[in-house]
């Protein structure tokens, strides 16, 4: 595992969003391109929980097996520089796991229960983790700072907390091997480019 950063190319990314789109069979869509999204994008604004804009140009949002992006894989944009390209996309595998492990209930349960989504949240969230390791031989981010991401996903703070804590234990175990599988497939490619 490197102990400086290591810099990311727009090969890089499109090697890492292609080995998982290969490896989970999800595709990526762009945001805004999509009818849905628009039409999501428009309830959201009319309930008052996110300005549309923001939801089609800030946030990556998957369904099942596919991923809305806000951006191009590889193509950085003043929103999404490469390595935050990275991170989303291995955290999004994370989802797309999460659904084909239990399709039958992992959306009912994501979207049903605020503790149930940073359940889910959490191991998505621990590939940060895991890349930040991979990239820099560190930790770069705060557990805490992490964390507090959910709270544009309808939680709280108790869902803060426990998030919270999943980070700083889990942490410790990065240290020693990568967890989670759509960390192992990007971390293997990108060390794969490196060599």
């Amino acid at each position: 595992m490197p102990t400086k950063e290591i810099e990311i190319t727009p090969d890089m990314v499109v090697a890492v969003w292609s080995g998982l789109q290969a490896k989970y069979g999800s595709r990526v869509i762009r945001k805004e391109d999509s009818a849905l999204m628009v039409v999501v994008a428009n309830a959201l604004t009319s309930m008052g929980v996110l300005d549309r804009a923001a939801f089609l140009t800030r946030f990556t949002t998957t369904l099942l097996t596919d991923i809305y992006a806000p951006f191009v894989p590889g193509v950085p944009t003043p929103m999404h520089d490469l390595w935050s390209q990275l991170v989303i996309g291995v955290h999004e595998h994370v989802h797309v796991l999460q659904y084909q492990t239990d399709p039958a209930m992992f959306p009912i349960r994501y979207l049903g229960s605020k503790a149930e989504r940073a359940a889910y949240e959490a191991t998505a969230y621990g590939t940060r983790c895991e890349m930040e390791f991979w990239r820099y031989g560190e930790f770069v981010t705060p557990a805490r700072e992490i964390a507090t991401h959910i709270l544009s996903y309808g939680c709280g703070d108790p869902e803060v907390e426990v998030l919270n804590s999943y980070l700083a234990a889990f942490q410790p175990t990065i240290r020693e091997r990568y967890i989670n599988e759509p960390t192992v497939v990007a971390v293997d490619l990108l060390d794969r480019m490196a060599a």
